[in-house]
C-alpha cells in the first residue's frame, strides 16, 4: 500500500517516515465536487484521479488565462454551478465581461444565478454590460428592491441603476 501512495504526488518516505506534502496532493482525493470531505480509500487511491471542473476553477481562480479556456469548453458549460462560481469570485474583469456578454453563459436553469452575482460582484464590469441584467426577467422584483436598499455590499452605480429601473415600473 505505501509503494501505491509513492507513486501520488505529495507522498514521500524518508528514514521511515512517510511524509505528504498537501501543497502536492491533488484536493479530488480529499474532497468531493460539493467541497466536502470525503471519505478515502487508501487502498484504492492510485484508481481516484477524478478532478471536478469546480476544484480546478476554484484552484485556477487567478489565472484568467485558464478560466477563459474553460468558459470556451463545452463540457464545463453543462456543469450547473460553475458559471455562477465564476461569476461570484473572479475579479478578473475580462473574465466577467465575457460571461456578461455571453448568452450561453447566463441563460439556462444551470446558470439562473449568474446575473445576481454578476450584479453583486465588486468587479469594475461596465454598466453597459450589467444593464441588461437589471430587469424582471433575470432577477425578481423582491431581490432587486432588496438591492436597491442601502444595506448591501454592491457598487454604487449598479445600485442606482436599479433604483432608476424600480422606479419606471411604476
Amino acid at each position: 500500500m505505501v509503494k501505491t501512495l509513492l507513486k501520488l504526488p505529495g507522498f514521500e518516505l524518508r528514514e521511515k517516515i512517510l511524509r505528504i506534502d498537501l501543497a502536492k496532493v491533488p484536493p479530488a482525493h480529499f474532497v468531493d465536487i460539493d467541497k466536502m470531505p470525503r471519505e478515502v480509500d487508501w487502498t484504492n487511491i492510485h484508481n481516484e484521479q477524478v478532478v471536478s471542473y469546480r476544484t480546478l476553477v476554484v484552484t485556477y481562480m487567478d489565472n484568467d488565462n485558464f478560466i477563459v479556456e474553460l468558459l470556451n469548453n463545452p463540457r464545463v458549460l453543462a456543469q450547473p454551478g460553475i458559471m455562477s462560481l465564476i461569476a461570484q469570485r473572479s475579479r478578473s474583469m475580462q473574465v466577467l465581461t465575457i460571461i456578461a456578454n455571453r448568452r450561453d453563459l447566463y441563460s439556462g436553469f444551470a446558470n439562473k444565478e449568474v446575473p445576481v452575482n454578476l450584479l453583486q460582484n465588486p468587479s469594475r464590469v461596465p454598466l453597459s454590460s450589467l444593464r441588461k441584467f437589471i430587469h424582471v426577467r433575470f432577477i425578481d422584483k423582491a431581490t432587486l428592491a432588496r438591492f436597491a436598499g442601502k444595506g448591501n455590499q454592491m457598487r454604487e452605480e449598479v445600485r442606482r441603476e436599479i433604483q432608476r429601473y424600480l422606479s419606471s415600473l411604476n
